[in-house]
């Protein structure tokens, strides 16, 4: 009777808990339960169960937490792709209460029978519990190996959830990335819109501001093109001079080249022009002299510089506006400012600048001494003032600009010191004649003898200015048999001035009155005339002036 009381206190313990679940999960098991606890309820007085049927008893009750949590598992598969697996542990579940039920029920068949009858069974092993109780746990095994397909579905079916829950999430990541890329290429153009026309706007103002230094009838560009490329093979030795090499490394800031007029000066500073340019290392300006009053003067060249580097890198014009603007309408003929300011430029520039002054010399009266003073204080400065700016100068080997760079490195192009020019001379004589002898239709025969003749005739001391003033006569001619033109080339003059007499007696007699005039104009003018003002002086001095 003790025995039953045990085994009674632990089905009463649980009791409540698992009627209230199996009711809610499965009713078949529920209402058995509910049987068996009623009978239960009056074995308090039965007679003791066996050691295994009490063991069968007690393991049963202390399962029931488990079997609550299944039924709560059961519950959680209703539908869904889950609804196959529930059928199949629900089966299983109600075929292990229907074990425990029957074990529960022969259990209490024991309790109503008598202690004799009972020890008889046990002896005899009537009824084995525990091979019932082995059933009872087997059913329990193939739950627990089914539910591991509950946890495995469960993990797969959490796994889709979350791919497409990511699916999604990326799909409207993708949409909105698309929304924001889309609303970035807006902005960025309306950006573009912004900046190109501040930029617009800040180009306008610069070329403004650049314009300054424009002044009319200011081409230097035109003015360099003047003068003739050189012949091919020339100008080569000035470049692999050591005085030329050590300024271009920075030895000294201002190269001085000198030669007498006709020597090839302005030739060979246009074939600097084109070398440097094409070499792309540094910003190369020039200014070249011209027989015009603008391309004479000091402050015209400083302007025309400027203005080239300006041009190059519009940005500079900007960032030296208010000098600019400070210099007002006289900037442009101011020497002082005009130089200042180039100072300011070249400290601002990122390449090397390198200015060319063709003809020093040349300069009007009212600005040589300054520009001369300027470019003496530039070659003094420290190396550390205006590092970038380099300045290579030609002139005529006047005293007051030799004397004024004396410790200045300078090149002198004169043939009694250089058989390289000499040479030079040689190669340009035959690149005109070959030209020429396809312009006169010349045999090949002839054009040799032309050009050998050409060489053997000159002087020493022939410049271009020499060849120049040759084929300017031999130009004149017409077509002439090939005895003719050999004569011809023997009767020409052997010097310049001999050239220039030779060219104004074939000026013809009616037209003589009017060159001797214009010459005479010419050496008595104090500046040099414009052809306007020439044509109202020889109408004058002919007396057909109204």
């Amino acid at each position: 009777m003790e025995k039953a009381g045990t085994v009674s206190d632990v089905l009463k313990a649980v009791g409540d808990i698992i009627q209230s679940t199996l009711s809610a999960s499965v009713p078949q098991a529920g209402a058995a339960w509910m049987g068996v606890s009623i009978l239960l309820k009056g074995l308090s007085n039965a007679a003791g169960e066996s050691a295994a049927n009490r063991e069968g008893i007690l393991y049963v009750g202390s399962r029931f937490g488990w079997y609550r949590q299944l039924f709560s598992i059961l519950d959680s598969l209703a539908g869904g792709q889950l609804g196959e697996l529930r059928q199949q542990l629900e089966a299983m579940a109600i075929d292990l209460f229907a074990k425990i039920f029957t074990y529960q029920m022969s259990s209490v068949g024991d309790y109503f029978r008598s202690q004799l009858s009972v020890t008889i069974c046990n002896a005899f092993r009537a009824r084995d519990w525990a091979r019932d109780l082995g059933a009872i746990k087997d059913c329990e095994e193939g739950l627990r190996e089914c539910l591991k397909q509950y946890d495995n579905r469960t993990e797969i079916k959490h796994l889709s959830d979350l791919a497409r829950t990511a699916f999604s999430l990326e799909a409207g990541m993708t949409r909105q990335l698309a929304e924001l890329g889309e609303i970035r290429r807006v902005q960025a153009e309306l950006l573009a819109v912004q900046r190109a026309g501040a930029e617009k706007k800040e180009l306008d103002e610069a070329y403004k501001l650049i314009g300054k230094f424009k002044v009319s009838g200011l081409s230097y560009e035109e003015f360099m093109d003047r003068n003739p490329d050189p012949a091919e093979g020339t100008c080569g030795w000035f470049l692999k001079d050591d005085r030329v090499l050590d300024w271009e490394k920075g030895g000294k800031k201002l190269l001085l080249v000198k030669a007498m007029p006709g020597q090839g000066k302005s030739v060979l500073a246009r074939a600097l022009v084109k070398k440097w340019r094409n070499g792309g290392q540094a910003t190369v300006c020039h200014f070249f002299k011209d027989t015009n009053l603008i391309q004479k003067r000091a402050d015209m060249a400083l302007c025309a510089i400027l203005h080239q580097i300006l041009t190059k890198d519009p940005s500079l014009a900007l960032k030296v506006k208010n000098e600019i603007n400070q210099g007002g309408e006289g900037l442009p003929g101011s020497m002082t400012d005009l130089w200042n300011l180039l100072e300011v430029v070249t400290l601002l520039v990122k390449e090397p600048i390198i200015c060319i002054f063709d003809a020093l010399d040349e300069c009007d009266d009212e600005h040589p001494q300054m520009l001369l003073d300027r470019l003496s204080t530039f070659c003094n400065a420290e190396e550390t003032r205006n590092p970038k700016l380099k300045i290579l100068a030609t002139t005529r080997p006047i005293d007051r600009i030799i004397n004024k760079f004396r410790n200045v490195p300078n090149i002198g192009l004169n043939p009694n010191d250089s058989t390289i020019l000499a040479s030079e001379i040689e190669s340009v004589i035959k690149m005109r004649v070959g030209t020429m002898a396809k312009e006169k239709g010349w045999s090949n025969e002839l054009r040799i003898r032309i050009e050998e003749s050409l060489r053997g005739t000159g002087t020493p001391q022939n410049t271009y200015l020499w060849l120049r003033l040759i084929f300017e006569l031999l130009d004149k001619e017409p077509a002439l048999p090939d005895e003719d033109w050999l004569t011809l080339i023997t009767e020409l003059p052997p010097t310049v001035n001999g050239a220039y007499e030779k060219l104004l007696r074939s000026v013809d007699a009616k037209r003589k009155f009017y060159v001797r005039e214009l010459l005479s104009i010419m050496i008595c003018a104090a500046t040099p005339l414009t052809a306007e003002e020439v044509n109202i002086a020889l109408r004058v001095a002919s007396g057909t002036m109204n």
